[in-house]
């Protein structure tokens, strides 16, 4: 069994002016702190960068994550293909 969450909002724009934001939303502080494994696994691109959901287990559950990983992995695969490579948009 494992727990799934976003592992962190998607990249924001560079911003060149007035900095770039700080925002949060990832979901790994809590496993570090609990000394619990965690695996990320990225689901889909959101403008050209991937998209990601973490796996956290019980400690000593390193290899159940992983074949969940693989698992989610095979099943993002089937239904849409491999991820693509990301893609880096031009701001200078």
């Amino acid at each position: 069994d494992a727990l799934i969450a976003p592992a962190t909002a998607p990249a924001p724009p560079i911003d060149l002016v007035n900095g770039d934001p700080h925002g949060g939303g990832g979901a790994s502080d809590s496993s570090a702190l609990a000394g619990a494994p965690i695996l990320t696994v990225p689901v889909e691109l959101a403008r050209g960068l991937p998209v990601a959901v973490s796996l956290w287990g019980a400690r000593g559950t390193e290899t159940t994550l992983l074949q969940l990983g693989r698992a989610l992995e095979a099943r993002r695969d089937a239904a849409s293909g491999p991820l693509p490579e990301p893609t880096f948009a031009e701001w200078v």
